[in-house]
């Protein structure tokens, strides 16, 4: 148990320092064919049912010991219906202006969508987005982000998403949210923590 708190205090701590890492330059403009890319989150459903398996198949004891889902069962569970997920994408699709192409991919488990696309085709889908350039001071990267950083559950109603797509997408990232780099931590943390490569939180949940 001390084990795993130390690991939760040190991953907390890592993850709210590096935000400090990354600074607004106000200096350097955002140029509009910069390539960007992004993910929204659709709502999972059926979560009870999908843990509730989970258990299942873990159990020793229960007739469903060792029959693991497939990515295709757990996509059946949890995803959107495909017309709700075609409402979204569409949305992404929908900008009147258009400064370059949108690409858009769905994950393994229907649950997010990928997009590629280019800075100011982002901010014709997102009317309220206003993309800045941000770097470090330890290197030459910059990445673009939102002017106006909030977290995940209020990046909605920043961006302009409409109100009624709010109970289809949980949120959307990359946009409004700083990568988190997990760096010089100690040798007894999971190998998969000691990286210095630019994380996402979702990414490091994975």
């Amino acid at each position: 148990m001390k084990t795993l708190i130390l690991l939760v205090i040190v991953s907390v701590v890592a993850l709210a320092s590096a935000n400090s890492r990354w600074q607004l330059n106000p200096e350097e403009q955002r140029d509009a064919a910069t390539s960007f890319s992004f993910k929204v989150a659709l709502k999972p459903q059926n979560m009870e049912t999908l843990e509730s398996l989970f258990y299942q198949v873990s159990n020793p004891n229960n007739p469903l010991y060792g029959k693991y889902l497939t990515h295709e069962q757990i996509a059946d569970i949890i995803s959107l219906p495909q017309e709700e997920i075609n409402k979204v994408q569409d949305y992404l699709q929908s900008a009147l202006e258009t400064h370059c192409a949108v690409e858009t991919k769905l994950s393994v488990h229907r649950d997010y969508i990928f997009v590629d696309t280019c800075a100011g085709q982002a901010e014709a889908i997102f009317p309220n987005l206003s993309l800045a350039v941000y770097s470090r001071q330890e290197s030459a990267k910059t990445i673009l982000r939102s002017s106006a950083l909030v977290d995940l559950e209020s990046n909605l109603v920043l961006l302009g998403v409409p109100y009624h797509l709010h109970n289809l997408i949980q949120g959307v990232h990359d946009v409004t949210d700083l990568p988190v780099t997990v760096t010089k931590l100690p040798t007894s943390v999971p190998f998969w923590l000691t990286t210095d490569k630019e994380l996402t939180v979702n990414e490091i949940s994975e």
